[in-house]
């Protein structure tokens, strides 16, 4: 059978001859530390150094540009709804603010020692300081108040905001604080908290709190901060306690960066994986995510990116090709978390979608994975082969990859053997079509009387195929041999089958 193939092949992503083991790769600023990282809503990265300015990357940190604010501690950093941008350093005079992607700097009316600076929904500007608690600005930065009733601990390491507009400061000495009022009230919430030196926040979808600290690891909140439990498992003692920044993708994984590098939990923090394949410089400062899943890590010998997204089951590529009577489909992935397998779906025509099979993942990967799957079944009716995966995580949750399709169009009329031959009593008749026709289909004794007709209508391009059961035909069919015969308005072919019983 001769037929026409057109096959699309799907990239997704940058292909290359071969794939990296390592899970970091440097990305500019050797020469410096970094000690904030941000990434406004268009993927444009910012640096913020020690004593080296804030650098902005828009090609995804393979270039750099110095945008001015040097010699100064940039300890945080934080971008607007609108895209502005407000850097937070130690000296004195130690809030800027760029209204045009940090290409001109004003200093805000706030000179005191900054460690932290957030913002909530409304636009409420919060800065924390080295020793005079929190100034809060409700009118962009113009103007400052002092908002300090009950933060017995002046002394602020970071700020977490959660979506119900609590605010929560991590304190030098004092634990943590929390307010319920937009800072107007503090009260300090420490129950299980073993370590007071708290460092970084995180917070999940869930509403989950992390809470980094400088010698006891990380502890987590699952009630707003009312209480606290130390997760630590995985993370290593000593350097790998000392917590200085965290991270959190789209899928709700945890990154941290410690003095001992960077550590991963795909559960909720329950268990930490130490990603360090690459990372020359281990003393982390700073990590961020863009919406891609990229990871970026600011230490003490420049800015390191993860060669590979964050986000789980990271399809790189998926084609499908025609091969003699099977459409072979080819996939790989270049990460794998959860991954409790695909299923390959198809459908012909526009038709509804349905399902082949499974192939089982791998679970839980940092390196790329090859996968592949035989359609064997091409006479189906039709010619437009359309193919897509459901990639399912172990807890359920599924996701949809991009969709493939085969244009196999047959380049004659014909008839094929029905199979099995001899046979008893069902068989299989197949033919191809390379245009919409009407077609019918006859089946006769050798003495060339009409004992049924199988197939009347009109059929689409492509290849088909009918089941024939001579039980169920004229009240059931004898042995013997019987002739089928194809015929269309530009088309008569005819072939002989064997019935033993």
């Amino acid at each position: 059978m001769k037929i026409h193939i057109i096959t699309l092949f799907l990239i997704l992503g940058t292909w290359s001859n071969s794939f990296p083991q390592d899970f970091w790769e440097e990305a500019g600023l050797d020469t410096t530390t970094i000690y904030s990282l941000a990434i406004n809503s268009s993927g444009d990265i910012f640096a913020g150094t020690n004593m080296d300015g804030v650098f902005r990357s828009t090609d995804n940190g393979d270039t750099w540009i110095n945008l001015g604010i040097m010699n100064f501690n940039i300890t945080s950093m934080v971008i607007s709804s609108s895209g502005d941008i407000y850097v937070a350093h130690l000296e004195h005079g130690g809030l800027r603010r760029s209204t045009d992607n940090g290409d001109d700097w004003t200093t805000l009316d706030l000179d005191h020692f900054h460690t932290s600076v957030v913002i909530n929904s409304n636009g409420d500007i919060f800065v924390g300081t080295g020793a005079l608690g929190v100034y809060r600005s409700t009118d962009n930065g113009m103007n400052w108040a002092q908002i300090n009733q009950g933060l017995t601990n002046p002394s602020i390491n970071s700020i977490l905001i959660n979506p119900s507009g609590h605010i929560f400061a991590g304190t030098i000495s004092g634990g943590v604080f929390r307010s319920l009022d937009n800072g107007e009230n503090w009260i300090q919430i420490n129950q299980g908290l073993s370590d007071n030196y708290v460092t970084s926040f995180a917070i999940n979808s869930s509403g989950h709190i992390f809470a980094g600290t400088a010698n006891s690891g990380v502890f987590r909140s699952t009630n707003n901060g009312n209480n606290w439990v130390q997760i630590n498992q995985g993370l290593i003692a000593g350097e790998g306690y000392r917590i200085r920044s965290f991270a959190k993708n789209t899928n709700g994984d945890i990154f941290t960066g410690t003095a001992f590098g960077v550590f991963r939990s795909i559960d909720n923090g329950e268990n930490w994986i130490q990603i360090n394949q690459g990372l020359s410089n281990i003393h982390v400062h700073s990590l961020a995510i863009n919406s891609n899943g990229d990871l970026f890590a600011g230490t003490e010998g420049g800015i390191f990116k993860s060669m590979e997204s964050t986000l789980p089951v990271e399809l790189f590529s998926f084609s499908s090709k025609y091969l003699r009577d099977e459409i072979r489909l080819n996939w790989v992935t270049k990460t794998e978390v959860n991954n409790y397998g695909f299923n390959v779906e198809r459908r012909i025509n526009e038709s509804e979608w349905n399902t082949l099979g499974f192939v089982e993942g791998h679970g839980n990967s940092n390196s790329p994975k090859e996968y592949s799957y035989s359609d064997k079944d091409l006479f189906a009716g039709g010619s437009n082969f359309q193919y897509r995966l459901k990639q399912v995580d172990t807890d359920g949750q599924f996701e949809y990859s991009d969709v493939v399709e085969v244009e196999v169009v047959p380049a004659q009329f014909e008839l094929s053997q029905n199979y099995p031959n001899p046979f008893n009593p069902t068989t299989t008749i197949r033919f191809s079509l390379p245009q919409t026709s009407q077609i019918k289909i006859n089946l006769y004794n050798v003495i060339g009387e009409l004992v049924a007709t199988l197939a009347d209508g009109m059929f689409e391009s492509g290849n088909h195929k009918i089941e024939f059961n001579a039980s169920s035909a004229s009240g059931g069919l004898p042995s013997g041999t019987y002739i089928y015969r194809i015929t269309s308005d530009s088309f008569v072919q005819t072939k002989k089958m064997l019935l033993l019983k």
